[in-house]
């Protein structure tokens, strides 16, 4: 997801309607991704800056600078990719505190009015709370691996599937699931955790 434009976004960059570049869609002249359960449209920032490149002339790109379109598409570039990265760090070190039974390693990319939503749906709300939370299940379970599968990023949001081993009562169990982060001001805002029992 990282690098990918809104049909909005893509068409203040092209200075068209979003309606023309669904019929430009249609026409095979541009390709999209499909992305969530309700399709919303998805461009590349390469394929944007080749419709720019290939329109150069062209009376239908009404733009009063062509460079000042392209600096902004690489720009949004290089922003998306600084913020990936960033997320994929914050993930990190969320990660290792929990494998390092580390309490301060879990809460320190997290605001301080972070929401956790745990897999059986139970919310918790605010950093100290976390802390109290964070606190009992180390007493329950031990992670002993925590491996990332696949990640996402996009707009503030990540999503990253997994694979944990954890030991409950001396037993070691796989477990597999996706988790969904938010992010706000540089830190974790919102995590939502969805599992399932390898055995």
């Amino acid at each position: 997801m990282k690098n990918l434009l809104t049909i909005t976004q893509a068409a203040k960059i092209l200075n068209v309607h979003p309606d023309t570049l669904r019929r430009w869609e249609k026409a095979g002249k541009i390709s999209t991704i499909r992305i969530s359960s309700r399709s919303h449209r998805r461009y590349r920032n390469s394929d944007i800056f080749n419709i720019i490149q290939n329109r150069i002339g062209e009376e239908t790109l009404h733009s009063p600078s062509l460079d000042k379109l392209i600096q902004k598409l690489m720009q949004k570039s290089q922003v998306e990719a600084k913020n990936h990265n960033l997320a994929k760090k914050l993930i990190q070190i969320f990660i290792s505190g929990w494998k390092q039974q580390n309490l301060h390693k879990i809460t320190l990319p997290l605001s301080s009015n972070c929401a956790l939503i745990n897999s059986q749906g139970q919310i918790v709300s605010g950093i100290k709370t976390i802390q109290s939370y964070t606190k009992k299940q180390f007493r329950k379970v031990k992670v002993k691996d925590w491996n990332i599968a696949s990640f996402y990023y996009s707009q503030n949001t990540a999503i990253f599937e997994w694979v944990k081993t954890i030991i409950i009562n001396r037993s070691e169990q796989k477990i597999e699931g996706v988790t969904v982060i938010q992010f706000s001001n540089n830190k974790i805002s919102h995590i939502r955790e969805y599992r399932q029992d390898l055995q």
